[in-house]
């Protein structure tokens, strides 16, 4: 067997529904553990895209992963709005490869720092950002959510 042709490219508008359904099937498993189900679950992603930047994750061509963030040139950040894997293709690097590309992105435009945000449930994720540098910054409610934010060095 063969291993998965992997690659990264930028978002195209032809995304728009496969963003829609890995955010769907990735965030499914929080809705009971929330209460409600999260935000990226319900965001239009042709809107995102024209106000963050969206890299997809691909294997043999098909999307199976996307991270969405934004450089804040005022604090010399990118922040990460949204990571998300179809949890078909889950474990198999392309977390890391996303966030990786994002935090790039970042370095290039000359920011010093990465921040994001997860929900306090969403302990996996947690995990996740920590082992890969992020720190705690502060915990908050945001629209209902309450939210870990996490910051790193670039």
């Amino acid at each position: 067997m063969e291993s998965p042709l992997v690659s990264v490219r930028n978002f195209e508008s032809g995304d728009v529904a496969s963003l829609r359904e890995i955010a769907e099937s990735a965030y499914a498993v929080y809705v009971a553990r929330i209460g409600k189900r999260p935000e990226p679950m319900d965001l239009d992603y042709q809107q995102v895209a024209l106000k963050q930047v969206i890299f997809v994750a691909c294997v043999n061509g098909i999307p199976a992963g996307f991270v969405a963030h934004a450089l804040v040139d005022s604090a010399s950040q990118i922040l990460i709005h949204n990571l998300a894997i179809d949890p078909t293709h889950q474990r198999m690097g392309l977390g890391s490869l996303l966030l990786d590309s994002a935090e790039t992105s970042g370095k290039v435009a000359g920011m010093t720092h990465a921040e994001l945000y997860t929900n306090a449930s969403m302990v996996e994720n947690l995990a996740f950002y920590e082992n890969r540098g992020y720190e705690v910054l502060y915990r908050r409610t945001v629209r209902g959510y309450d939210r870990i934010f996490l910051r790193k060095k670039l």
